[in-house]
């Protein structure tokens, strides 16, 4: 169960939106505004449980974040699900590619995020978080917009 979540994302009204949908799982959350606020927080928050990640941010962006995350910080395992917007399809398989466990578009319903905490909530009790990735399934409209997730093990 997800019990405490970090929010990084430069928008108020993005970190507010999943603060809104998070404490319904009566998750803690812990809001930033770049990845170096965020950085910081993650320092001094061992506990936690999931990471929300934003790409675009001033001073420090999402996927320099994720770089010094998952190479240098102890405690550099614990989920991260990017936050992307529409024509970021490139950022998010990057991401994705330096260990991102997935990612939800901003402006999906959310629902989509649901499913999305239900599934790591399912992985995290059967230890798999280290066995599992999320990719994006391409959608047959409109020149390559990605939408959804898909469980990969």
């Amino acid at each position: 169960m997800l019990k405490k979540v970090l929010v990084i994302d430069d928008s108020a009204l993005i970190r507010r939106k999943y603060t809104l949908v998070l404490k319904r799982y009566g998750c803690g959350i812990i809001g930033a505004v770049n990845g170096k606020e965020g950085f910081e927080c993650l320092t001094d928050n061992s506990d936690l449980d999931l990471i929300l990640l934003g790409i675009h941010m001033p001073v420090m962006d999402g996927i320099d974040f994720l770089k010094m995350v998952r190479c240098s910080h102890p405690h550099g395992h614990i989920p991260i699900v990017l936050l992307a917007t529409d024509g970021q399809e490139e950022e998010v398989m990057r991401g994705i590619s330096l260990g991102a466990q997935g990612y939800v578009r901003k402006n999906d319903p959310p629902d989509t995020l649901h499913e999305l905490l239900e599934r790591l909530s399912l992985r995290a009790s059967s230890s798999l978080f280290g066995d599992m990735s999320v990719l994006p399934e391409k959608q047959n409209n409109e020149a390559s917009r990605y939408a959804g997730y898909r469980l990969m093990m």
